[in-house]
């Protein structure tokens, strides 16, 4: 059929017979030099699309028309294994190739979640001057982090700060992380990141020298006190807590010897607060170390 039949042909074969059966004995090489010819080229691939038959040989003539950047993209794609993408790192664009959270294998960052967030050893580890991370998780992850960051355009946004001034925070480099914390613009009513925005400043404000008696703080967690979100009520809970330690205001005997009975008869939500408000009161619980 190549040798005495017209392209029409060549396309009405691969439009009706089966190119996988032994019998044809077809090979998509040979017809690698009809593909020379742009319209033929073009045809074949909606042909071959409407079968959902792809064929790498097929498709990389795409490069050698140089017209359609859809389809040479499409052909990288396609012939590519993730590996092979990996060598251009977490955030790679092109006018071919675009690489970034979304779509890099190793590019898109699960933040994991620490409490508490400060160390609880007491003394530090490593040489002075040095900071080092003993949770491996963490230390992979940080590092992860750090790598990508590298690798984009502009760090500026709002989320790629946030999550560099709690990881700081995490290997309690404070001071640099309230330095990092005091460039971001904090962020509008409605953004996804209001909440831990506001936990952060209430929770620097202890950090403040300034005779401020942690005023800013306490106007933050105000706003909480009926956060319908219980991880974060719970939370600020535990700021305002300090701050009542910190003036001098305990709750009064009976909260803190709340009975099974008292419990019971309040409701899930109140009874989750009311223990905590008691755990807080109390000597502190030690803790198994997260980030050490």
């Amino acid at each position: 059929m190549l040798a005495a039949g017209s392209k029409d042909d060549v396309l009405e074969f691969l439009r009706t017979e089966n190119l996988t059966s032994r019998k044809k004995n077809f090979s998509f090489r040979n017809l690698l030099y009809l593909l020379e010819d742009k319209d033929f080229f073009t045809k074949t691939i909606q042909t071959l699309r409407n079968r959902g038959i792809f064929s790498s040989e097929v498709w990389q003539y795409a490069f050698f028309h140089k017209d359609d950047d859809a389809l040479m993209s499409e052909c990288i794609k396609l012939n590519y294994s993730s590996d092979q993408f990996n060598v251009l790192g977490t955030h790679f664009t092109s006018g071919l190739v675009t690489i970034n959270e979304l779509n890099a294998d190793k590019g898109f960052l699960k933040l994991l979640e620490y409490h508490p967030i400060v160390n609880t050893r007491a003394h530090k580890v490593g040489k002075e001057g040095e900071n080092t991370i003993l949770n491996k998780t963490f230390n992979d992850t940080y590092n992860t982090f750090l790598s990508s960051l590298a690798q984009k355009k502009s760090h500026e946004t709002l989320e790629d700060r946030m999550i560099f001034v709690y990881y700081l925070q995490l290997q309690d480099r404070i001071e640099e992380a309230i330095e990092l914390f005091k460039s971001i613009k904090p962020p509008a009513a409605d953004s996804a990141l209001k909440v831990q925005h506001d936990y952060l400043t209430a929770y620097f404000d202890f950090f403040n020298r300034d005779d401020t008696q942690y005023l800013n703080a306490q106007r933050i967690v105000q706003k909480y006190d009926n956060y319908p979100i219980m991880k974060w009520r719970m939370m600020f809970l535990a700021i305002q807590d300090q701050l009542n330690e910190y003036h001098g205001e305990f709750d009064d005997e009976e909260e803190k010897s709340m009975d099974a009975n008292e419990i019971a008869a309040s409701s899930k939500g109140e009874i989750d607060i009311a223990m905590q408000r008691a755990a807080n009161k109390k000597k502190a619980v030690k803790r198994e170390p997260n980030i050490s």
